[in-house]
């Protein structure tokens, strides 16, 4: 078995990350103008510009900006009619978001758990 970097092993990765987010000229442009505007809060002008232009460019008919991955959850567990009582599984070892998703819709999380034997690889 090899050793992990952090007991002395090798590492994996010689270079630093890449900087993110990555804002260039375009980038701060457009936020500027969407601050000047005073209009930025949810569903203004830009965000529906971007849910217009991110559905052609998928190829869908609507995208709908959310703030994070949990939001995104709920409003998933919300369209599928999943609610105060009900039963969703979620991973053992995973994001807080998870359980959190479920909790924003009342239902009630289970985290599922393997043993070592039961991995798949």
């Amino acid at each position: 078995m090899h050793q992990l970097a952090i007991n002395g092993g090798e590492k994996i990765r010689a270079k630093a990350w890449p900087q993110w987010p990555i804002v260039g000229a375009s980038e701060l442009e457009q936020m500027t103008a969407t601050i000047k505007s005073g209009i930025w809060g949810y569903n203004g002008p830009q965000e529906r510009k971007f849910a217009r232009e991110f559905a052609e460019y998928i190829g869908t008919q609507y995208a709908i900006p959310v703030a994070n991955g949990t939001v995104s959850l709920q409003i998933a567990l919300e369209a599928l009619g999943i609610g105060f009582g009900d039963e969703v599984i979620v991973p053992g070892l995973d994001l807080a978001g998870d359980g959190l998703g479920m909790s924003g819709r009342e239902c009630d999380s289970d985290f599922s758990r393997c043993g070592t034997g039961e991995l798949v690889h």
